[in-house]
């Protein structure tokens, strides 16, 4: 039995998940099983332990990684998976992501757009809270050539819209094409 069969049969209390001889199976033996997070929050004891291994056995299986930003929190707006380039963008709270599918943690490529000078004072003085509100929240990424990605943000209440540098297929490039900044009002 595998790490998560093992896992499974440990959390119910020992009950066996592989099928017995009772006769011939028209096919491999899978269990059905139905777990509850209630369920799996029972064994608080070892509850630790068992999230420890099952999140182990998940990332060994089929090469997650997780990803939280420098500041442990994305606060994500907009994702564009890019196939041609085996990329994910991700455009957040004041910063732009490209992650490789291949190999999303070790190399990250990070773009940081806060709002223009001037623009998070006026959204202070207009009574916005300067922790949630004032900022550059990146709510478009659409490809505008094979190069270049079109973003716009929230530009603490001021829209804008700017080019991303992405480079051609096979560079992991990520940059502000910064004469490309302008109003993203309509």
């Amino acid at each position: 039995m595998g790490l998560l069969a093992w896992a499974i049969c440990w959390l119910l209390g020992g009950l066996p998940l592989h099928g017995g001889s009772s006769g011939p199976s028209p096919g491999p033996s899978v269990p059905r099983l139905r777990l509850s997070y209630q369920g799996a929050m029972v064994q608080k004891p070892s509850r630790t332990m068992w999230m420890e291994t099952f999140s182990r056995y998940l990332l060994s299986a089929n090469r997650s990684a997780i990803f939280l930003g420098p500041q442990g929190s994305l606060n994500l707006q907009a994702m564009y998976l890019d196939e041609y380039r085996d990329r994910l963008f991700l455009g957040g709270l004041d910063a732009l992501y490209s992650l490789r599918l291949g190999q999303a943690w070790p190399d990250p490529r990070e773009v940081l757009w806060p709002p223009q000078l001037g623009q998070r004072e006026e959204c202070v003085r207009k009574g916005r809270d300067p922790l949630t509100e004032c900022a550059n929240f990146v709510r478009v990424l659409q490809p505008h050539n094979r190069t270049h990605l079109l973003a716009c943000g929230t530009g603490a209440f001021q829209p804008t819209c700017a080019l991303i540098t992405v480079g051609h297929r096979g560079e992991h490039v990520l940059y502000l094409e910064s004469g490309s900044v302008e109003s993203g009002r309509g």
